[in-house]
């Protein structure tokens, strides 16, 4: 039989994103293995978090979250990395290991090589955090500059770096150019198949597309990402203009875009997300809030803070009948379906 081992998961937030995804399953299938698995994490929030998070099935603490994530709405990366920092430091002065998976964030590795120099470490690379910003001052260069030069020295510290794809390993040597000697190891996504064992009939699928999508509707396009700037939604529609401009008025009838995914509901975030793509919303029940604008005549009508787009209203509804929303969300309870 394979030894028991202890592993660390070391993650930013804890949150519902994509890397959060990965690493719950990656720690649940650790787990079920007979590993004994903790997920140390700067933030979770019990009542917006995955499930197992939550409910027992994985061991979380939080360290770290007094420190702000920013300056005056400056400096985001900067604190991100001290706020790892100070987790690695917390965790490892009084705990051990015999791994550490560690996302996102590499400032905390030398730290961890310092204090835990006999236990392993695995760094998860989803993309070069220097390719995620832009450098439009002076001062955002030098900045940036520093930081850009960190994060890649000390991802080069771990003793094995991973990645999601091909694409983001050939990124990965493209963009790190001190590390041309490390070749980092593709690994997918997992998943956790418990999840999808739910019996649900034919019928019931094609009632579901259909109220979606309609019956008419032969090819159907999905991207699923939060609903947030960075995302770049407004290519998905962007593309869906061009094919109505390139196919047949026929041939772009039998097509549907739905654009689904969550989204984060502070008040700060959305404002700094708030752009103009705007698009009709169905509710469950009456409900009003003033960060939403209303459209007092049949439904209301908020501007979409998906994807900082600058797509304007026109292009929009032009595709109104080839475009469906799907969010899910606890404030406040909307339909899972949202049309036009």
């Amino acid at each position: 039989t394979t030894a028991m081992v202890k592993v660390a998961f070391f993650h930013p937030d804890l949150g519902l994103g994509g890397a959060e995804r990965l690493v719950v399953d990656a720690a649940v299938a650790l787990q079920e293995k007979g590993n004994e698995v903790v997920i140390f994490t700067n933030h979770h929030e019990p009542d917006r978090c995955f499930k197992e998070t939550a409910d027992g099935t994985l061991t979380v603490f939080v360290h770290g979250d007094w420190i702000p994530r920013h300056l005056f709405g400056f400096g985001h990366a900067a604190f991100a990395y001290l706020r790892m920092v100070y987790l690695a430091i917390v965790v490892l002065l009084s705990q051990t290991f015999d791994v550490i998976f560690c996302d996102q964030v590499s400032a905390c590795i030398p730290f961890m090589r310092l204090i835990a120099s006999n236990t392993k470490i695995l760094f998860y690379c989803h993309f070069p955090d220097m390719l995620l910003t832009d450098r439009k001052t002076m001062a955002k260069k030098l900045y940036r500059s520093i930081l850009d030069y960190f994060e890649e020295v000390t991802t080069g510290m771990a003793h094995v770096i991973m990645v999601n794809s091909n694409f983001t390993a050939s990124t990965f040597r493209s963009t790190f150019k001190r590390l041309n000697k490390i070749n980092p190891v593709v690994v997918y996504p997992s998943l956790h198949f418990d999840t999808f064992d739910e019996d649900i009939s034919d019928s019931e699928v094609k009632q579901f597309m259909s109220d979606l999508v309609g019956q008419d509707k032969k090819h159907v396009f999905l991207s699923i990402n939060r609903f947030e700037r960075k995302k770049n939604l407004q290519l998905a529609v962007q593309a869906l203009h061009t094919l109505k401009q390139n196919v047949s008025q026929e041939v772009f009838s039998t097509v549907h875009l739905v654009l689904a995914g969550g989204y984060v509901f502070k008040p700060l975030y959305l404002v700094n997300n708030l752009r103009g793509l705007w698009l009709r919303w169905l509710f469950d029940r009456a409900w009003f809030d003033p960060w939403f604008c209303i459209d007092a005549l049949s439904c209301f009508c908020v501007p979409l803070f998906c994807s900082g787009c600058t797509m304007n209203f026109k292009l929009t509804t032009s595709l109104s009948h080839t475009l469906s929303l799907v969010t899910t969300h606890g404030y406040p309870r909307m339909s899972n379906i949202l049309k036009n």
